[in-house]
């Protein structure tokens, strides 16, 4: 998902991130409660949840070998010759000839300033080695305040609670619902062109 999340900054436009990213995270959702629907519908059983699982892996995985190359990704790997290219693929997604030609010289512009300030920012190594740890330090207190662990683990949970295995299905389905409801109101509050 993290993947996901990166590509789709890259590829898409602007003006389209926002809605984008929210529904990768409405298709998250929607994947962890048809998952815990699963698991109450089949008792649980793992072979029956793995093969549903591989199932629904296996268009996903398709799809990563005939997804285009991002325009970045095309830029940093061959430069200047890349441009081309790197605006045909937006062109392909729906961008308008201009709107991409700019978009792919603001990548080249902004790849060359990074190129720029990293030779300076190896003088100065201790601002990127705080950012770095600050990093570490957000995505460790993610994991350990529990919320992804009571996701990955509220099946067991709820049975030990006595509550059955309608319990997750109820709290995904209350994620799920609240995660919709979110990425429509972002959809209709954000100004489109």
């Amino acid at each position: 998902m993290h993947a996901a999340l990166l590509y789709t900054g890259e590829i898409v436009p602007a003006r389209w991130r926002g809605i984008c990213g929210g529904s990768i995270e409405v298709v998250w959702v929607v994947g962890m409660f048809l998952t815990n629907l699963l698991g109450m519908m089949t008792k649980n059983s793992w072979s029956e949840s793995y093969l549903s699982l591989v199932v629904v892996s296996i268009p996903f995985l398709a799809a990563c070998f005939i997804l285009p190359e991002s325009p970045r990704w095309i830029i940093l790997s061959r430069g200047s010759e890349g441009l081309a290219e790197a605006a045909s693929t937006f062109r392909k997604l729906g961008s308008p000839e201009q709107e991409s030609t700019d978009a792919c010289n603001n990548i080249l512009d902004s790849l060359q300033i990074d190129e720029e300030k990293g030779e300076a920012s190896r003088k100065n190594e201790d601002g990127s080695q705080k950012a770095l740890v600050v990093g570490i330090v957000l995505v460790l207190f993610q994991q350990l305040t529990g919320q992804p662990t009571i996701l990955y683990h509220m099946g067991e949970i709820f049975y030990r609670a006595g509550v059955g295995q309608g319990g997750p299905v109820a709290v995904t389905a209350v994620k799920m619902i609240a995660t919709v409801v979110r990425c429509k109101s972002r959809l209709l509050a954000e100004p489109r062109p």
